[in-house]
């Protein structure tokens, strides 16, 4: 392979090689864009942190509905695994309520929901209690998914507080 000859003339020795110009600063130039800059970073840090601690208030509730959705209708202590749950929920919620049984504890499971379209304090509800506390008693597999279904509406709708659930 043969190199080309130089350009026999001197006609291009004066001219100057154009430079390239200086690199673009993705960094902003000038005090405003630095202070919105921060005002959005300040917001997403702090929508972050209310998201984090949301998520992490919250996460009783999607342990508990895990385990009621993992329950099987045909083992015999269904009622009473339901019953297990939401007596561990209520405590977490209000220690005090630990000691509620029978209609009292419908009725609180119903003050953490008040504007719910149904109420465990049903006669679904009275059969489960009756189910809990007569062993030859037991709810048909219908009732049993009503039941399931009405826990987890339960868990994913009340509100920690039963005084701001009362609150419009």
């Amino acid at each position: 392979m043969t190199m080309p000859a130089p350009p026999s003339t001197y006609i291009l020795k004066a001219w100057d090689d154009v430079g390239l110009p200086d690199t673009v600063s993705w960094l902003p130039q000038t005090l405003g864009w630095k202070i919105l800059g921060l005002l959005l970073l300040a917001a997403l840090l702090s929508w972050l942190s209310q998201t984090a601690r949301h998520w992490w208030r919250n996460r009783y509730r999607r342990e508990a509905c895990l385990v009621v959705r993992r329950l099987k209708a045909v083992d015999s202590g269904f009622e009473y695994q339901l019953f297990v749950i939401l007596k561990r929920v209520l405590s977490y919620l209000n220690p005090a309520d630990n000691l509620l049984f029978g209609k009292d504890f419908l009725r609180r499971l119903d003050a953490y929901e008040p504007n719910a379209d149904h109420h465990f304090s049903s006669p679904l509800g009275n059969r489960w209690l009756e189910s809990l506390h007569t062993a030859q008693y037991r709810l048909s597999p219908d009732e049993q998914e009503q039941l399931r279904a009405r826990c987890l509406d339960w868990l994913n709708r009340h509100r920690p507080d039963p005084a701001q659930a009362e609150q419009p």
